[in-house]
């Protein structure tokens, strides 16, 4: 296990240990003391921590602001020290990042509701783990027709109409199990017995924070503020796609009904569905991948979006966030349990927030690295 100790010293002129700290001038600072130390009985993730060349502390006060912005620590073989300024208050939360010579994060740990009072020293500890590697494919800024172009689906994927989108990034594959322990500490999912499985048993709140601490451990911005659940798009870390991001993602350029064709057997060769599945998920990645490098966007699990579900609209529009309130969240792309109707790249579906089935899971999408 890797500890990062951390002596809080703060000699603020007031603090509370209860309510959120003021951030005016008032509000008064004190010093941090950092002592960070390594310490494993791992080896594997010993010879690791010899690729960690330099740490970083982040320090957020309970409503999310950055009081501290990667103040950078005096690495000394697996030990890290360090002097900050910080304000007094509580309900704060710590964060410390490892990079290597090249900038990637490496190893990465939290710990929140910290109080820090003044004159009084308080000692932080954080298991680091090791940062997760999400394969992502690069998707090119373009405009498409979204929606039932064919005539032939339901009345709730019309009218079709034209979108343009901005680039982004999207994984490849749906996330998978190994994956979301990986960065969650547990796994949720019904069918289990390979690393490889989608991730599924996850509600949409789930999948927020997933991104969020993905994001953490990638040296990211947060895209969703977990108190109201809102997605700054701004930000760069990782999110959900809109609902018309996963539709251009999945059409790849195509108008068919599956990016692979019209037909039941073309849907075969790219997505497990009711009539392949054998009634269960499949690992990632086994069938054929659209234009853009992206599996299973038809079928295996149904994938959360980041929208309210809402009716479309006849106009062009232009990096679309669907609804602005709802009672549902878009689901896209089908699943092992339903019929290939259900798979079309146009249908689209909905659930609750907090809705969680063996049939549900998600991928992540992250805006265009400049």
């Amino acid at each position: 296990m890797r500890w990062i100790i951390l002596s809080l010293l703060c000699l603020g002129l007031s603090c509370s240990d209860k309510n959120p700290v003021s951030h005016d001038d008032t509000a008064g600072e004190g010093t941090a003391v950092i002592e960070a130390a390594v310490a494993t009985q791992d080896a594997t993730k010993a010879n690791a921590v010899e690729t960690t060349t330099k740490a970083k502390v982040f320090i957020y006060a309970s409503d999310n602001s950055l009081l501290v912005n990667g103040r950078e620590l005096s690495m000394q073989g697996k030990r890290a020290t360090g002097s900050i300024k910080v304000k007094a208050g509580s309900g704060y939360t710590v964060r410390l990042k490892g990079y290597d010579s090249s900038g990637a994060v490496t190893y990465y740990g939290s710990t929140s509701n910290i109080t820090i009072k003044k004159g009084k020293t308080t000692t932080v500890q954080i298991t680091l783990t090791k940062a997760i590697d999400i394969t992502m494919v690069s998707i090119s800024a373009g405009s498409f027709q979204m929606g039932d172009i064919s005539g032939d689906g339901e009345s709730y994927e019309r009218p079709f109409h034209t979108v343009t989108l901005s680039s982004f990034e999207m994984s490849i594959y749906e996330i998978a199990q190994g994956q979301y322990t990986a960065v969650i500490g547990s796994n949720p999912s019904y069918f289990t017995g390979d690393d490889n499985y989608p991730v599924e048993y996850v509600s949409w709140y789930d999948a927020m924070r997933f991104c969020n601490r993905l994001s953490d451990a990638a040296g990211l911005d947060r895209c969703y503020n977990e108190s109201t659940w809102a997605c700054d798009f701004s930000m760069n870390g990782f999110r959900l796609p809109t609902e018309a991001e996963w539709e251009y993602a999945c059409r790849a350029g195509t108008t068919t009904e599956y990016y692979t064709g019209d037909s039941e057997s073309d849907l075969a060769r790219a997505g497990w569905y009711y009539g392949n599945s054998s009634s269960k998920t499949h690992p990632v990645g086994q069938k054929v991948a659209n234009t853009f490098g992206l599996y299973d966007m038809h079928g295996n699990v149904w994938e959360w979006c980041n929208d309210w579900y809402g009716s479309y609209g006849s106009g062009s529009v232009t990096d679309p966030t669907g609804a602005h309130t709802g009672s549902y969240r878009v689901i896209r792309g089908g699943s092992w349990s339903l019929d290939g109707g259900y798979c079309r790249s146009a249908r689209r579906d909905g659930r609750p927030p907090a809705f969680r089935d063996y049939y549900v899971g998600f991928r992540v999408l992250r805006r265009a690295s400049p």
